[in-house]
């Protein structure tokens, strides 16, 4: 089927026809204009995976490098705040 169609438009008249044809059809078919194109596309995937994973990792190495003493004084001080809450609403 597709070689009854490739002869029917690779036929003299109708490349006369249509100007450029013959150009497409062998982009078409060529396999090494694929292979690079295909190449690129992994390129340009790979670098946005490259990205993100750097990003990933930056993120990660804030937060652990945040001090745990940090977490402690935090956590007091909500635990404080909570402590008040509570004992206000008990009085009331």
């Amino acid at each position: 089927m597709l070689h009854s169609y490739l002869q029917q438009l690779l036929r003299t008249e109708t490349l006369e026809q249509h100007p450029g044809l013959l150009e497409q059809l062998q982009k078409f078919l060529d396999q090494e204009s694929y292979e690079r194109e295909r190449l690129q596309s992994s390129s340009h995937v790979a670098k946005a995976v490259g990205t993100v994973k750097h990003s990933v990792k930056t993120v990660s190495q804030a937060v652990t490098s945040v001090p745990s003493n940090l977490f402690q004084k935090v956590d007091s001080v909500m635990d404080g705040i909570s402590k008040a809450l509570h004992v206000s609403k008990e009085k009331d």
